[in-house]
């Protein structure tokens, strides 16, 4: 059997060379001949698996170690009966601690308390769950809104998009779709910005397609938006350049490009491959993990707020500052270039561990 697969998928050959011949690629050189006498193929976002991909091949199993599966036609798959599997919730620690640290940024820079704001929290599936988690850790007042959750359980804690919207910080935790009873794509435009209470921070780190951004523009250059994060573009790879100037942290789809998320993608699918061919699972992520690195204490100077000495803490293991100054180097590239040289950062991005990898000790905190 031979296996082919994303070379960005951390220990993916060691992990599935007891099952097959595995054969890595890298996606921004992938090409539709790869495939030949392939039985196997293991991907990433960056892959858009379709017939046209697939057509020609001999595949039987589809996996990608992704929490995110819409750039995979599963309903060609299964009229080929081809089996696919993907890694739901896998880095969904990653972005919740991507939302955090651009909270604390936003917050540092603007001057504001997070203290007792409320968060307005659309979708609340794995990583809605976790951004759930942290933002009450920070005293922040989450409001929950995830229509589907809400249809199947009838729970009162899950409020309309309204409520939501009309809370000082909305971050989008929700898939693209656009079929359904539920659609989001571009779910958010003009109507919903107007809705939102002016000064409002704004986060998304879903997908590009679930808003629409030349309302996003109007309404951040109007200066209704407070702050804008965004780590996910229209357009990807080749983002829209116009956006850059009216967006407080930018970043290259990174969110969830922690190593730790990236490996229990690479377990997922393992295992599910596993399940496909009859086997039982041997290799285990855990095997190729450091825990507890020392974690240096930066510079913090007493005049900094309790925001900026958190951020300053924080951005040595997520430096959402750093990856937004590389997105504005992209953009000024030509299309085409940026388009490669956004894909090239994203699979050779120095991920980086999430936090419970780290501990910290001395003072951090200081009156």
């Amino acid at each position: 059997m031979t296996i082919l697969a994303d070379k960005s998928n951390p220990f993916i050959k060691e992990a599935c060379e007891n099952l097959g011949r595995v054969r890595l690629f890298e996606s921004t050189d992938f090409d539709s001949s790869m495939l030949a006498g392939c039985d196997v193929l293991l991907c990433r976002s960056s892959l858009v698996v379709n017939k046209d991909l697939l057509r020609k091949s001999s595949v039987r199993f589809v996996a990608t170690a992704t929490s995110g599966f819409d750039h995979v036609d599963v309903r060609y798959l299964r009229e080929r009966g081809i089996r696919f599997a993907y890694a739901p919730g896998c880095n969904a620690r990653s972005v919740a601690e991507y939302v955090v640290t651009a909270l604390l940024l936003v917050a540092a820079r603007r001057g504001f308390e997070l203290r007792g704001k409320s968060v307005g929290i659309i979708g609340v599936g794995h990583v809605g769950t976790e951004v759930e988690r942290m933002v009450r850790a920070l005293e922040m007042i989450p409001i929950l809104n995830d229509p589907p959750l809400a249809s199947e359980t009838g729970d009162p804690r899950y409020r309309p998009l309204s409520e939501a919207l009309a809370a000082d910080v909305v971050t989008l935790h929700v898939p693209l779709t656009s079929h359904g009873p539920w659609p989001t794509t571009k779910m958010i435009g003009k109507q919903e910005f107007a809705s939102m209470k002016e000064g409002a921070v704004f986060l998304n780190t879903s997908r590009g397609g679930v808003v629409d951004h030349d309302a996003l523009i109007e309404f951040a250059r109007q200066g209704i938006l407070g702050a804008v994060v965004l780590d996910v573009h229209e357009n990807e790879p080749a983002f829209r350049t116009d956006v850059l100037d009216y967006i407080d942290v930018a970043t290259p789809h990174v969110a969830g490009h922690a190593f730790d998320g990236k490996i229990r993608g690479t377990q997922m699918v393992y295992e599910a491959l596993c399940a496909f061919l009859g086997v039982s699972p041997t290799w285990n992520y855990r095997m190729h993990v450091e825990t507890s690195i020392s974690l240096p204490r930066p510079a913090l100077h007493p005049d900094l707020s309790l925001y900026y000495r958190l951020f300053r803490i924080i951005r040595q293991v997520c430096p959402v500052d750093q990856d937004d100054r590389k997105l504005r180097e992209l953009a000024d590239l030509p299309d085409d270039e940026r388009g490669l040289a956004f894909h090239r950062y994203r699979n050779h991005y120095a991920a980086r561990r999430e936090f419970p990898a780290y501990k910290l000790t001395g003072d951090y905190l200081p009156d």
